[in-house]
């Protein structure tokens, strides 16, 4: 029984550790977020808050529609109105922030160059901050034309695509971290 397991171990090893190190690296993430990174001021209001606001600024210069405003509701997130009436409301839980070590995490167990590797981290950062607030527009627009749409699209569909552009980042990066191996 005990050479069953080894033999499993020993065909499996790469994988094995991968997910070791992946677990460990959560592990320290949350370490980070919730031991540092709270108890002197969470993220999470300050990235809603640009994730609103770059989205009501684009908005607002670049389509036709009534103007947005983004306003504070609390510690619950942001809101955006039109006219003083609640249209949308950005949660924290939406602000992309859980997505950012999710990417990063996984390049950085990749084999590659750390230079190469901070590459990827960054410009795929961009990418997905950028595709969430791709996201936001989409929702406005859509709780604007087509209200009955928007539970959907907000829980099913952008959730798909946004965690799609972070697999194709991989896969790209994966590819670029192989292809040039010196």
């Amino acid at each position: 029984m005990k050479t069953a397991y080894l033999h499993l171990y020993q065909e499996n090893k790469t994988a094995i550790h991968f997910v070791l190190k992946g677990a460990g690296l959560y592990a320290i993430w949350q370490m980070i977020y919730y031991g540092l990174l709270t108890p002197y001021g969470n993220l999470d209001p300050w990235l809603t808050a640009m994730v609103a606001d770059h989205s009501t600024e684009i908005i607002n210069n670049f389509f036709d529609t009534m103007p947005f405003m983004c306003i504070s509701d609390g510690a619950n997130g942001k809101v955006v109105c039109i006219d003083d009436k609640v249209f949308i409301q950005i949660a924290h839980s939406c602000n992309g922030q859980v997505l950012y070590p999710i990417y990063a995490g996984f390049l950085i167990l990749l084999p590659g160059k750390n230079w190469k590797k901070l590459i990827l981290i960054l410009g795929g950062t961009a990418v997905i901050y950028f595709s969430n607030i791709g996201r936001v527009i989409s929702l406005l627009h859509i709780q604007l034309y087509y209200p009955q749409y928007l539970d959907i699209s907000h829980h099913y569909i952008f959730t798909i695509l946004v965690y799609s552009v972070i697999f194709i980042l991989w896969l790209m990066g994966m590819k670029w971290l192989k292809l040039n191996k010196t």
